[in-house]
């Protein structure tokens, strides 16, 4: 183009058939309804200087065919909520009763480079920690979203080892099934407005003498927005201290609590090795919503509405083909804390009724809101024509204890856990 050096993307098209309910994930803004659904995607990357763009929008339409709905107590729109949490989270079990089509600006990003940092803006999804297959912070479940970032270009060498970090600003939207009705603002508690400002930072650390070791974490906020727009405290969030006794009131209570009442934090850390030259990859993730109220709360009960991720991958070569086992575990269950103390549920917040997603579907793994686990076992072969991959998958999602029962809304259910068995190639 010009004289910027400047590429045509190969242009992709795919299709996916559901034949009995809505199924997949960790496939971007596209969202796969009962029936066929395609989607194609097209674009351009160029660079001049350190300045670089990848421009790749791309647009599905998913057959939504009909299907039995969970029966969430709803009617009108939100008959098609979430089954479990209809008032509490953007995640429908359908859009509508007729075919559902989005055009997305995809996997876009322009940015530039110097000095061993990095800045941009971007439409592009993130994958924030180690895990393959149930991120707990963020993933490309929901896709990306319109973000503002900084950060680290390539690790940087601070003496005891290379960090590599980055700082991301932006914001959240929901869908028309959203629970979230009224302005785009924040009016009340009972009408929190329907954007959401996002506000994270990700980070590792490589230390010096441990091949193939790499720490790190991440903070994840979600912030109502006011009629006067983002303020210049929204930018502090990523920082902010981690015992909720040590923020300032905002001067109303709402369930009791006076601090932090607008925002949602989701938080992690986290280890991942693979030493060089042995072919295994082993990692781990400890996550928490929201907050400690204090470091006496902290000792107590650190587990208070946590998760736990823990994967492994063992590969070895065979002349030239290459195979690989991998396992992944995923759990957000109650703790047996909530025998005496109310429990905050993964992925659901209030006053922030959309939960933690971004135009309806899940900014994390996509297990479900409230409580649950999942795990994945795979096999991987490459070979120089191909890769072949089988698997077996269990979720489960759904679960919730007695002491959350003022989530729930609609007649009582039996057995309330839904269990998804998949097996494939």
């Amino acid at each position: 183009i010009g004289r910027m050096p400047a590429r045509l993307m190969r242009p992709t098209v795919g299709f996916t058939f559901n034949s009995a309910f809505p199924w997949g994930s960790n496939d971007g803004p596209i969202w796969a309804g009962k029936g066929l659904t395609g989607w194609a995607q097209a674009g351009f990357a160029m660079r001049w200087g350190p300045l670089s763009a990848r421009i790749a929008p791309i647009a599905f339409r998913a057959q939504n065919s009909s299907f039995d709905l969970w029966e969430n107590g709803q009617i009108g729109i939100l008959k098609y909520a979430d089954g479990q949490y209809p008032l509490a989270v953007d995640h429908p079990q359908r859009f509508g009763d007729a075919p559902y089509s989005r055009v997305d600006m995809g996997e876009s990003t322009i940015r530039v480079d110097g000095l061993g940092l990095t800045a941009g803006v971007s439409t592009a999804s993130q994958w924030w920690g180690p895990t393959t297959a149930f991120p707990y912070v963020l993933g490309n479940n929901a896709g990306g979203f319109p973000h503002l970032f900084i950060g680290t270009s390539k690790p940087a060498n601070v003496g005891i080892g290379h960090i590599h970090g980055r700082i991301v600003y932006g914001r959240l939207s929901q869908s028309e099934y959203s629970p979230v009705r009224g302005a785009d603002y924040f009016e009340s508690y009972k009408a929190p407005g329907k954007e959401r400002f996002m506000a994270g930072l990700t980070g590792l650390i490589q230390i010096r003498g441990i091949e193939g070791l790499e720490i790190g974490g991440s903070r994840f906020f979600h912030s109502a927005i006011d009629s006067g727009g983002i303020k210049a405290s929204d930018f502090k969030l990523p920082i902010q201290n981690f015992l909720k006794n040590r923020l300032a009131s905002e001067g109303d209570t709402v369930f009791g609590d006076d601090r932090s009442l607008l925002q949602n934090q989701l938080a992690s850390i986290y280890f991942r090795w693979a030493p060089p030259g042995t072919g295994v990859d082993i990692y781990g993730e400890f996550g928490r919503e929201d907050f400690s109220a204090d470091i006496r709360d902290f000792y107590l009960q650190p587990d208070h509405s946590s998760t736990q991720n823990f994967g492994f991958r063992k590969a070895w070569l065979r002349g030239q083909k290459m195979n690989a086992f991998r396992g992944e575990f995923f759990t957000y269950e109650a703790p047996a804390g909530t025998r005496t103390r109310g429990e905050g549920l993964i992925y659901l917040h209030q006053p922030l009724l959309q939960g933690h997603t971004s135009r309806s579907q899940l900014l994390g793994a996509a297990v479900g809101p409230g409580s649950g686990s999942a795990q994945t076992f795979a096999f991987d072969r490459f070979t120089p024509s191909g890769r072949l991959t089988g698997f077996v998958s269990r979720v489960t999602a759904g679960e919730f204890s007695a002491a959350n029962k003022d989530y729930v809304t609609g007649p009582a259910i039996k057995n309330s856990a839904d269990v998804q068995l998949t097996f494939g190639t």
